[in-house]
């Protein structure tokens, strides 16, 4: 169990990256399934921990928060595996958020050159009528620059992925008691 956690974070980064490779860099895409892997291994250590916990013998049956607890501490070894690997990926392996970026760029560019998109960028938003073109132009692309940077990109998953494995942890004591345990020692 205590190596558990590392071995599925490089199994999702192995994931992650093969995804990348298959969608051509498609960072909707290989978001998408990065994060649905990140939440089935998630709850894979979860309720691992749980089950380890059950096979050792004890002396008083555990509480539903000792298997909270359980629960939260094999996720964090998780988190803290995958936030590493996360962090790999966007900011080693990965080009797509520099992809994302130029993408994104341009059509900022295009956008902004366009007479009809640019008056009706103006017409919606009353703070943009002042705005120069090149002031536009630059505020959209500080907004992609921020959207894309890998520190804000691993920052949000990192605490995405917290807010999850903590969530979690209660889901999984819960279903855990309700159905799967054996009924406590009389």
């Amino acid at each position: 169990m205590r190596w558990l956690p590392w071995i599925l974070a490089c199994v999702w980064l192995g994931w992650r990256w093969g995804v990348a490779e298959y969608t051509g860099y498609d960072i909707e895409r290989g978001r998408m399934a990065g994060v649905l892997a990140n939440l089935l291994i998630l709850l894979i250590v979860l309720f691992t921990a749980l089950v380890a916990r059950y096979r050792k013998p004890m002396e008083a049956w555990p509480s539903f928060m000792d298997d909270v607890r359980t629960a939260a501490s094999a996720g964090m070894r998780y988190v803290v595996a995958a936030s590493i690997l996360i962090a790999v990926h966007y900011y080693g392996i990965s080009p797509e958020l520099t992809l994302r970026r130029d993408r994104d760029r341009a059509a900022n560019a295009a956008l902004v050159s366009d007479p009809a998109a640019l008056e009706r960028i103006r017409s919606e938003n009353a703070a943009l009528r002042t705005l120069s073109p090149e002031d536009l132009l630059e505020a959209a692309n500080d907004r992609t620059d921020l959207m894309t940077s890998p520190g804000f990109v691993v920052s949000s998953s990192v605490i995405g992925l917290i807010l999850t494995a903590l969530a979690y942890s209660f889901l999984a004591a819960f279903v855990f008691r309700q159905f799967i345990r054996r009924s406590p020692p009389q």
